[in-house]
């Protein structure tokens, strides 16, 4: 019986023994996986972070040194006082720190028109002749200085009133140790004293160059102008925009989309965009936007706006006064008498659209008139009934 017992005991031991060694197997399986878990979950938050860390570019930079200058630079101050009664001054950046990677807009610093003695009382001073230097100090991600060409100043102001504009010239770029400063080459109208204290802020793209820069965009005529519809005929008005994007890098690249014509008479326009994408980049530095309009009765005046997009950040939206010129009858003068004449003109006009050439068009023109020769009817008419 004991022998019995003892022999029981000694299975139940071995069991034991065999139970404890898988266990001790599956806790130090455990144990690896464990490991191995963590030390994957630590590679990625290492890995994350490194190429958060390379895609940031910290750029910190000043403009204490920028001047404002009668003509060109060198003047050594930020503050001009015109006809004793207007002062304008520039209030510079000490220090401010952004992420350029790919693009941000930032302040350069702040215009601002105020009164000799305060309030809004000051008479009408012209500012022409003005000009503005800004003037960069880059400490990070390198050490490094530039200036953009002068931004010159015109009409004039005064305590309630402004026909003033600041316009920054091309090359309005300058680069720093692969950072690109660009400021848009398009008209800023400035503020008397009794609108927002008469402050302007001078905004800038600041662009990693290093890995890509979109383009900075131009336009002419310069958005902010008024652009009458000469061309076409009697019955359409036409014009164009001529585009132009310079300084794309790498992937760099500047889209102008959602062109918008807001207005009374609006629905007579029609836009288009050349390239229709509006993508502008190292491939394609130039385009147009297209204008057109069916002629009303009376001249309408709208306004356009395009939105400018540099890589994927929201830019500036480019606006220009749109103005339609009123249907008149001096088309339809097909032989350049002077008069648009129904027994004439009208029976040209006619006689055209039924297939008439040659004499059995021409027959139809008041004798003596400029424009009798069946070749110049035929061209004439031919531009203006398409």
């Amino acid at each position: 019986m004991k022998r019995k017992l003892f022999g029981r005991e000694l299975s139940i031991c071995a069991r034991l023994a065999r139970f404890r060694g898988q266990l001790g197997a599956v806790i130090a399986a455990t144990r690896r996986h464990s490991q191995r878990y963590w030390l994957r979950a630590a590679f990625v938050l290492l890995t994350s972070l490194t190429l958060q860390a390379a895609q940031a570019a910290i750029v910190t930079f000043s403009t204490t040194a920028t001047q404002v200058c009668v003509g060109a630079s060198g003047c050594g101050v930020a503050q001009q006082t015109l006809g004793g009664s207007v002062t304008l001054q520039f209030l510079p950046v000490a220090s401010s720190t952004v992420n350029a990677n790919p693009s941000t807009f930032a302040s350069l610093g702040t215009l601002v028109v105020s009164c000799v003695g305060g309030g809004a009382a000051c008479s009408s001073q012209s500012l022409a002749g003005l000009n503005v230097y800004i003037n960069l100090a880059q400490t990070l991600p390198s050490a490094g200085f530039g200036s953009i060409s002068g931004g010159v100043i015109t009409g004039a102001i005064s305590g309630t009133a402004s026909s003033a504009t600041i316009t920054w010239s091309v090359p309005n770029t300058v680069s720093i140790g692969g950072i690109r400063y660009s400021i848009a080459s398009n008209p800023s109208a400035l503020s008397p004293p009794s609108t927002g204290g008469g402050q302007v802020t001078i905004t800038t793209l600041i662009t990693d160059a290093t890995t890509s820069a979109s383009p900075a965009m131009s336009y002419s005529p310069t958005a902010g102008s008024i652009i009458t519809l000469t061309g076409g005929n009697f019955r359409v008005g036409t014009a164009s925009i001529a585009v132009s994007g310079a300084g794309a890098f790498g992937s760099g690249q500047t889209t102008l989309s959602n062109c918008a014509v807001t207005g009374s008479g609006g629905s007579a326009f029609t836009t288009s965009l050349v390239p229709s994408n509006g993508l502008y980049n190292t491939s394609n530095t130039s385009g147009s936007i297209g204008l057109s309009c069916a002629r009303p009765k009376v001249t309408a005046i709208v306004s356009l706006s395009c939105n400018e997009t540099p890589g994927t950040t929201p830019g500036p939206i480019r606006t220009w006064t749109l103005v339609c010129p009123a249907m008149t009858t001096d088309g339809i003068d097909v032989d350049g008498d002077g008069s648009a004449l129904p027994q004439t003109d009208g029976l040209l006009i006619v006689r055209y659209l039924l297939g008439f050439r040659g004499a059995a068009l021409s027959s139809a023109a008041k004798p003596g008139a400029p424009r009798t020769d069946a070749i110049d009817l035929e061209a004439y008419l031919g531009a203006l009934v398409p």
